[in-house]
């Protein structure tokens, strides 16, 4: 188990802000920059799961009612993941950003 002594090393723990990006290094610190990429794989498994339960609504939706029903339930159904992919990606940027704009804020604190 590796030692954390500063705080900039926890926090690059925590968040997964160990993958360096392309982004050039810092004019204050002369570090890298780094973004947390793990939101990504959160988005991918929640885009998964909502499609596994759209598939399995249709399904039984499919089996029970009728077919006008079915053209209602499935145009409501395929609205509503939309809007929850929408929301989740939205969410998962904006928490990646905040993230981001905190392991800034720790170097330019470290470096005043």
């Amino acid at each position: 188990m590796k030692m954390v002594n500063q705080p900039d090393e926890l926090i690059s723990l925590y968040v997964g802000a160990n993958q360096p990006t392309d982004q050039p290094t810092d004019q204050q610190t002369g570090q890298k920059q780094y973004v947390p990429h793990y939101y990504r794989v959160v988005v991918v498994v929640v885009v998964v799961v909502v499609v596994v339960v759209v598939v399995v609504v249709v399904v039984v939706v499919v089996v029970v009612v009728e077919v006008v029903v079915v053209v209602v339930v499935v145009v409501v159904v395929v609205v509503v993941v939309v809007v929850v992919v929408v929301v989740v990606v939205v969410v998962e940027v904006a928490v990646a950003a905040l993230q981001y704009q905190y392991l800034r804020m720790i170097k330019w604190e470290k470096v005043t």
